[in-house]
């Protein structure tokens, strides 16, 4: 019986370690996923596209979401994350979508939408791991 409290403690404590750790993973990858977004929309050669439309909206998708990226500021004023039916619901004509986001070992290729400049905006982003910060390696402005 004694044998049994001590393992079942041990599966409980072990359980718990693990549920604090990816928590801990999961805030992680949000602060990153967060800091990539941030420098996204700070391109510097993006800001022409913009015309000061604010707030800024970000067309809410599997990698993104308002329940766990706060703080984003375009223009000096919080970025705000929307679905694709609110912003239909809200007619709102500038948004961002992304369109794809892929995760290799080398970085992060992105490409994001900006349907009402009719622009696609592909970026490289690769982190400095001595730093620990995101950076935009590569970008492009394509007009469609």
């Amino acid at each position: 019986m004694k044998s049994l409290k001590v393992t079942l403690f041990f599966l409980i404590i072990t359980f718990f370690t693990n549920s604090i750790a990816a928590a801990c993973d999961e805030e992680k990858i949000h602060d990153e996923i967060k800091e990539i977004l941030q420098l996204a929309i700070d391109l510097p050669l993006l800001q022409q596209f913009f015309h000061n439309r604010t707030p800024l909206t970000i067309e809410e998708s599997d990698y993104v979401h308002s329940d766990y990226i706060k703080g984003l500021k375009s223009a000096g004023k919080t970025v705000q994350f929307m679905s694709k039916n609110d912003i239909r619901k809200n007619n709102i004509k500038h948004y961002l979508t992304i369109l794809t986001w892929d995760v290799s070992s080398f970085g992060i290729n992105a490409e994001f939408e900006y349907k009402v400049e009719g622009i696609i905006i592909s970026y490289e982003f690769k982190k400095d791991y001595s730093t620990l910060k995101w950076n935009v390696e590569n970008s492009t402005i394509i007009e469609h």
